[in-house]
């Protein structure tokens, strides 16, 4: 009686835990594309990103996302952002070699300036600080074999808060009456401003996933 019992308790363990390895697998999906300002792609960066998470189910997965940004904000400064966002990607429609997709990315952006150093004033001093990123997307999913391989092109929206501090050092005049008049500098004086940026992104992308 003992033998049998001790065979059924194996039977269900070994059932419990195909069930969760068909319920719980790992699931990659990277992705490549563009940050546009608008449909003209006016001020134009890009990313790219790798999602890395669990399927609950054979249609929904949780999971985590990283990568790299760039942004070309007022067609001058540049923007590179390392996000670090919970994720989540959702497969639906009928059971087909082409399907929906749709995912969610929310987390923080840490945030520094990559604009070229001949581009900025010598005298402005500016420090940049990280903010929520968000970015939904929808699009197809290509299987491209009887496994879990596939392609996609996705559609989707990015927001980043970001704040800049700038300080502005200016020289105070002094007015020499001896020598024609000519202004020299006697001493400096800083100015200091903090701006929020709220960037908002057409994405467009391209990926891949096992």
């Amino acid at each position: 009686m003992k033998i049998y019992t001790l065979c059924l308790l194996v039977f269900i363990l070994t059932g419990i835990q195909e069930a969760s390895a068909q319920f719980r697998r790992y699931i990659n999906h990277t992705e490549f594309g563009v940050l546009a300002y608008s449909l003209n792609m006016k001020e134009s960066g890009f990313t790219a990103q790798t999602f890395n998470g669990y399927l609950l189910n054979p249609d929904f997965a949780i999971g985590g996302t990283t990568g790299y940004d760039r942004y070309l904000v007022s067609n001058f400064s540049n923007y590179s952002v390392i996000p670090v966002s919970l994720g989540a990607r959702f497969t639906f429609g009928a059971p087909a070699t082409t399907r929906f997709i749709a995912g969610l990315d929310a987390g923080y952006g840490f945030v520094w300036d990559s604009t070229p150093k001949e581009k900025l004033n010598p005298n402005l001093e500016t420090k940049l600080n990280g903010g929520i990123r968000i970015n939904p997307e929808v699009g197809l999913r290509f299987k491209m074999a009887e496994n879990s391989t596939f392609l996609s092109v996705t559609l989707g929206y990015q927001y980043l808060n970001v704040k800049t501090e700038n300080k502005f050092e200016m020289p105070m005049p002094y007015y020499d009456y001896n020598l024609n008049y000519d202004y020299y500098p006697l001493n400096r004086t800083d100015y200091t401003s903090s701006v929020k940026e709220d960037l908002h992104r057409l994405t467009i992308k391209v990926g891949f996933g096992f």
